[in-house]
């Protein structure tokens, strides 16, 4: 009689595993979001201290959600990965009208 080879799977191991792939795709996810983010800054505003501010907000909005998520002790997992992901869209939104905004608008130099 030939022995059966097989390997036991449950839910929590095939949990791990999808959060294990999908916390390396948030990683890569979030770097390739940053770089469009500056390009289409730089395209949109043409000004670098404006560039760069809005990429501090959204920077800092980025830390703020994911530490507010470690402190309030979330889970990782697939929706918390999304929120990430709709909250640097979310960020750059607001971030580049306020700077686009700031651009044209016409003042004395004393205001």
């Amino acid at each position: 009689m030939e022995a059966v080879q097989g390997t036991s799977v449950s839910q929590v191991q095939i949990g791990q595993d999808i959060i294990a792939t999908i916390g390396g795709e948030l990683g890569r996810n979030l770097g390739i979001a940053i770089v469009s983010i500056f390009v289409v800054t730089v395209l949109t505003l043409g000004d670098p201290t404006l560039c760069l501010t809005v990429m501090a907000a959204v920077a800092l909005t980025l830390a703020n959600v994911v530490g507010y998520v470690y402190f309030i002790g979330l889970n990782m997992d697939q929706v918390t990965f999304i929120c990430i992901i709709i909250t640097v869209g979310m960020s750059i939104d607001y971030s580049l009208h306020i700077a686009h905004a700031y651009k044209l608008e016409k003042g004395l130099a004393t205001q």
